[in-house]
């Protein structure tokens, strides 16, 4: 018996996972990745983006209400956008074995870290990016002083 259940309960989700159409397998990757955290990482960065040019929404009652109808409709157009990609970029066997991968507990994991992976290579991108450019000036002042001769004047 309990063997029984347990080729139920690996191969439902096989099973499963057959019976639905590719696009609906796009879809579900799609809104897979367009998780919590990732509106989260949006709301964070549009939030950021609106003080850096000094508007402030603090003092505004019903922003959160206005801003979750606004984010709603810019998921919805993302999410058309990269269904699109998706289309594009990967075959009907590539699809179906991503979404194979993400119905199990491992690979939605994996997925719902990508937000968070992708805004903290973003973040050590622009820093090495940083260091890097520190480090070529400071190589090219030393090593070709003449490109600097205007600075000097």
């Amino acid at each position: 018996m309990k063997t029984i259940l347990l080729i139920i309960f690996v191969f439902a989700p096989l099973i499963a996972a057959e019976n639905i159409s590719f696009e609906e397998k796009i879809d579900f990757i799609v809104d897979q990745q367009m998780s919590k955290d990732t509106t989260d990482e949006i709301k964070e960065i549009t939030m950021f983006a609106l003080e850096q040019f000094d508007i402030d929404v603090s003092d505004l009652d019903d922003f959160d209400t206005y801003f979750n109808l606004f984010i709603a409709e810019y998921l919805d157009e993302m999410k058309e956008e990269i269904k699109k990609l998706y289309l594009d970029k990967f075959s009907e066997e590539e699809i179906s074995a991503y979404h194979q991968f993400i119905i199990q507990d491992a690979g939605s994991s994996f997925v719902a870290k990508q937000a968070s992976m992708a805004s903290d290579s973003m973040e050590i991108g622009m820093k090495v990016a940083q260091r890097m450019m520190n480090r070529l000036n400071n190589r090219l002042i030393r090593d070709y002083p003449e490109l600097f001769e205007d600075l000097y004047e």
